[in-house]
């Protein structure tokens, strides 16, 4: 007869499976929150890329139309003041202001995106440029009057501080095209946001303006 106090015995064989089941019962457990902390992580990267990729596209989008404004705006300002430019380009006077050549890198042009040019400023090796920031170089370009009022014109400083929108320009003058009479400028135009090359948005196009009975008028290429 069992008293209140004596326990059944039990066989080694309960005790083990009891034991196996309850081990494998918290390994299922572990391995599962474990898979769940991997999944939890990697959603959470995945959010912070996706959010990382917005913030990218947003700001790579920003500084295309900054890019986008300032050349429309610098071409605007070289149409604008057409008919002081193309005093400079005249039969008369563009011997006195240019030097013809081979194409060449201007020793005024700053460290980055050099453009080969064959027109240089008179007597020297500069190239013809207008610039409204330093980071690309010293600008240089002739002294001019209005065609029609006589009126003189400081092509440097009007540029540099002209409203031309967020991002910097520069107006290298690449080639001059001569015709019957006079010469028809051909300028590349770089516009770039900020002053790290290796970063930012850049573009560039070339303008060529031809002078008609007078009148200049530029054509977009």
């Amino acid at each position: 007869m069992q008293t209140p106090h004596q326990r059944k015995p039990t066989k080694c064989g309960d005790d083990m499976k009891h034991t196996g089941e309850t081990g494998c019962a918290l390994l299922v457990v572990m391995i599962l929150l474990t898979l769940g902390m991997i999944i939890g992580a990697g959603m959470t990267d995945s959010a912070g890329s996706n959010t990382k990729t917005r913030a990218l596209v947003k700001t790579r989008s920003e500084y295309y139309y900054q890019v986008e404004e300032t050349l429309n705006k610098t071409a605007g300002w070289l149409q604008e003041n057409s008919k002081y430019l193309v005093d400079a380009f005249t039969e008369a006077n563009f011997d006195n202001n240019f030097d013809l050549g081979s194409p060449s890198l201007g020793s005024n042009e700053g460290e980055h995106f050099g453009v080969f040019s064959m027109v240089k400023m008179k007597g020297t090796d500069n190239s013809v440029m207008l610039s409204n920031n330093s980071f690309f170089g010293t600008p240089a370009f002739p002294s001019v009057e209005h065609i029609d009022t006589g009126a003189s014109f400081d092509a440097v400083a009007s540029f540099q501080n002209a409203d031309l929108g967020l991002a910097n320009a520069r107006v290298i003058l690449i080639w001059a095209r001569e015709t019957a009479d006079n010469y028809e400028p051909i300028y590349r135009v770089d516009v770039v946001t900020g002053n790290n090359p290796d970063r930012g948005s850049r573009i560039f196009t070339l303008l060529w303006f031809q002078e008609v009975r007078r009148r200049s008028t530029v054509v977009i290429s």
